[in-house]
């Protein structure tokens, strides 16, 4: 019998996501939820072969990023798996570093990479 762990640890086990990401996969089908009881909850093996899947996906977002300088925020959201939102609020906020050049953001595709890092997806 698989391991079940809670959303907020596999949001932890993923390197360290928001747990409303993991809810996000799951009404989007990339990871199955089982209920037990009414929590929700996530079989180990899910998370490993999300892991597996994932790293493919780093090293061609790697790939992306190593031919760039910058990114628009809409790429950024999508390399870091994080809503647009987000991103937003992150360069008004000061907590993630962008230029504001002709009316468009750009942000440093270092920025993107240092995030990863931190993450443990690198």
């Amino acid at each position: 019998m698989d391991v079940l762990v809670s959303v907020e640890e596999a949001a932890r086990r993923l390197g360290g996501i928001s747990k409303w990401t993991v809810h996000s996969w799951l009404s989007q089908g990339r990871l199955q939820r089982v209920k037990v009881g009414s929590r929700t909850m996530i079989r180990e093996s899910e998370l490993l072969k999300m892991i597996d899947d994932g790293s493919d996906k780093i090293k061609r977002q790697m790939s992306e990023l190593s031919n760039r300088d910058f990114v628009k925020p809409s790429e950024a959201a999508r390399l870091l798996s994080v809503p647009l939102r987000l991103v937003y609020d992150l360069i008004r906020s000061g907590k993630m570093r962008a230029d504001y050049d002709t009316g468009r953001w750009r942000i440093p595709a270092s920025e993107i990479e240092a995030r990863l890092k931190q993450r443990g997806q690198l």
